[in-house]
């Protein structure tokens, strides 16, 4: 399970007003979809969150895919009029494991979320440290 969190988001809103966010939030979805694979099932998750389920990847796909949406809304030119607005993304990881509960697995990938976006931002946590790459 993905979660994503648009870095600065209310920033985007209170400069540039809701519809410049609104625009930023439309577009983040559509780059999150075309970055996921097939089975994957990107959805907005509330506010500027969006989650990703991963029905079948391995801890190590998921981090592949955390980090190519990452570096996909950071390249992406959000343009509202002549005004190009950029953006980052954090993403908080985690796997399900043997027994867990729907809810169990929510709050290892906001535990990991919450890394990401006190760690500085602009990057993927995975919530098993032993991940190699996370």
């Amino acid at each position: 399970l993905l979660r994503c969190d648009l870095d600065h988001f209310k920033l985007v809103n209170d400069t540039h007003g809701h519809q410049a966010g609104d625009l930023v939030l439309k577009e983040s979805g559509q780059v999150v979809r075309s970055n996921v694979r097939p089975d994957d099932i990107p959805c907005r998750y509330g506010g500027e969150e969006i989650a990703v389920i991963l029905p079948s990847a391995d801890a190590k796909q998921g981090l592949v895919v955390a980090e190519r949406i990452r570096q996909a809304i950071g390249s992406h030119a959000f343009r509202v009029g002549e005004l190009t607005i950029p953006g980052t993304i954090s993403i908080g990881c985690g796997s399900f494991r043997k027994g867990d509960s729907p809810e169990a697995l929510l709050a290892r990938a906001d535990e990991a979320l919450y890394h990401a976006k006190h760690g500085g931002r602009n990057r993927v946590i995975w919530s098993d440290p032993t991940v190699e790459g996370a």
